[in-house]
C-alpha cells in the first residue's frame, strides 16, 4: 500500500514563496514588454495621423481648381454673343466685281453729279447720297496731276483702298485704268455695286494715305490719312 505523505506547515510556505516568486517574474517582464513597445504604438500612430492630414489637402485643392474655370467661363460666352448681334445687324449684304472698261461707260455712276472734295491737308469728309435698289452702279474714285510725270510720282506715294462698312474690298475686285482730260493725266479706281436691298444704309469709303508730301503739277499734298465716307441709302 503507497502511503501519502501530509505537508507540513514548511512545505506550504515554501510553495506559496515560489509562485508569488513566479507571479512578480511574470508581471516585471510585461511592464518591461510594454515599455519597448508604447513608444514604438505612438509612433505608428502620429504617422498614421499625419499621412491622414496629407491625404485631406489635396481634396480641398481640387474643389477649389473645378470652381474656378466654371465661374471665369461665364463672361466671355455673353460677350461674344453681344459681338456677334451687333455685327450681324451693322452689315449688309452688298456684291462687288470687277467691272470692265466698257462696263464703266454703261453702268451708272455711284455719285452721279456729286463731286469729291479735293482736300490738301489730311482730313475725312462725308457724303449722302439715294441709289436705286434695282440698278448697279459703277464706284470709282481718281487722281489727276499735270502730266504723266507728277502722276506716276504722285501715285508711288498714295496707299488706297475701298471699304463696304470698314471691309476691304480686295484688288481682284478693282478695275484701274487711265485717261487724259484737259491737259490732265488721271488714274482711276473702279467696282461695280449691286445686291441692294430696299432701305439699306450703307457706308462706303475711299481712304488713302500719303507717305510723302506731293505736287500734281497745280497743287501741294500734305502727308498723313484722307478719308472719304459715302452713306448711301437704298429706295
Amino acid at each position: 500500500m503507497s502511503k501519502h505523505r501530509s505537508l507540513s506547515s514548511k512545505d506550504t510556505a515554501i510553495i506559496v514563496t515560489s509562485v508569488i516568486g513566479v507571479i512578480g517574474t511574470i508581471t516585471v517582464a510585461y511592464f518591461a514588454y510594454r515599455g519597448t513597445t508604447a513608444p514604438l504604438e505612438i509612433a505608428i500612430s502620429a504617422t498614421q495621423t499625419a499621412e491622414s492630414n496629407k491625404i485631406v489637402v489635396p481634396v480641398v485643392i481640387t474643389n477649389i481648381v473645378q470652381d474656378t474655370p466654371t465661374k471665369i467661363a461665364l463672361f466671355p460666352t455673353s460677350v461674344s454673343t453681344q459681338i456677334l448681334s451687333t455685327s450681324t445687324q451693322a452689315v449688309p449684304e452688298i456684291s462687288y466685281s470687277a467691272p470692265s472698261l466698257d462696263n464703266v461707260s454703261t453702268f451708272p455712276s455711284l455719285m452721279g453729279g456729286n463731286f469729291y472734295q479735293n482736300p490738301s491737308m489730311p482730313s475725312s469728309v462725308s457724303y449722302h447720297i439715294n441709289v436705286s435698289m434695282r440698278l448697279s452702279y459703277i464706284w470709282r474714285f481718281n487722281w489727276c496731276a499735270l502730266n504723266g510725270n507728277y502722276l506716276g510720282n504722285n501715285l508711288s506715294q498714295i496707299s488706297l483702298k475701298f471699304l463696304i462698312e470698314d471691309s476691304g474690298i480686295p484688288s481682284q475686285g478693282m478695275y484701274e485704268y487711265r485717261t487724259s482730260e484737259s491737259g490732265w493725266e488721271c488714274h482711276f479706281w473702279a467696282t461695280l455695286l449691286n445686291g441692294w436691298t430696299q432701305d439699306d444704309k450703307v457706308k462706303l469709303t475711299v481712304l488713302y494715305l500719303i507717305s510723302g508730301q506731293i505736287f500734281d503739277g497745280k497743287y501741294t499734298y500734305e502727308p498723313g490719312e484722307y478719308r472719304h465716307d459715302i452713306f448711301v441709302f437704298a429706295q
